[in-house]
């Protein structure tokens, strides 16, 4: 095509029309799935719409706005998708499955009033949603946010963070940060998301937090 652009432009002004729309038609027919013509009410309605949307501006506009529109359709969708989805985990102390044994060194009361918040992987905006949940346990005590599976954090979720950490704080509870990394570390001072970056309420690992645990306990509780 660059060939025939550059050097060759006045032997393509040759061929008619009607040949290069037949080839236009045959090309079209060809880059067709029809699969998906033929799944189309078992398809997801996302997906039917972008594909709609494309069909339609194709044939009445043109194919370059089709394709922008598409590809910027698509991408709007995938967004939302990501931040509806879940990965998060959250629950009590004694639902964790990474403490084993580990768990048995606290009281049970402990246990039920102890909550982990697991991320797992980018932490975006939309995980201010799910972060809501938090504020609705009425016998949370101590919280545990755990970065181990997190890699990157947006702007708004660390502000998030920040004031959520801060708020807690502010009412007597316990907040450790557990398996912060270095990037993440970097990312939030230089956003200054201070309140999560106190380094007294950080722990690396599971038998941190037993420590950690162990230590806010009143003394002669027992098991």
């Amino acid at each position: 095509m660059l060939l025939v652009i550059t050097g060759l432009g006045k032997v393509a002004a040759l061929i008619p029309m009607s040949a290069l729309a037949a080839i236009l038609i045959v090309l079209g027919i060809g880059i067709v799935d029809w699969r998906s013509i033929r799944h189309i009410n078992k398809a997801p309605r996302s997906d039917v719409m972008v594909m709609s949307v494309v069909l339609f501006m194709t044939v009445f506009i043109d194919l370059i706005s089709a394709v922008l529109i598409g590809m910027a359709l698509a991408s709007v969708l995938f967004v939302k998708k990501i931040t509806d989805a879940q990965l998060s985990d959250f629950g009590t102390l004694d639902t964790i499955s990474e403490l084993g044994h580990l768990g048995q060194k606290l009281p049970a009361d402990l246990l039920a009033e102890t909550y982990v918040y697991t991320f797992d992987g980018p932490i975006f905006f939309g995980e201010t949603k799910n972060l809501d949940k938090t504020k609705n346990v009425d016998n949370a005590r101590i919280f545990i946010l755990n970065f181990e599976h997190a890699h990157f954090i947006d702007q708004s979720c660390c502000y998030y963070l920040e004031d959520l950490v801060q708020s807690f704080r502010k009412d007597g509870k316990l907040v450790l940060i557990l398996g912060l990394t270095e990037d993440l570390r970097k990312r939030l001072n230089k956003m200054e998301c201070f309140a999560v970056l106190n380094e007294e309420f950080h722990v690396a690992r599971w038998t941190a937090v037993i420590e950690k645990l162990e230590s806010s306990m009143p003394a002669g509780s027992t098991k």
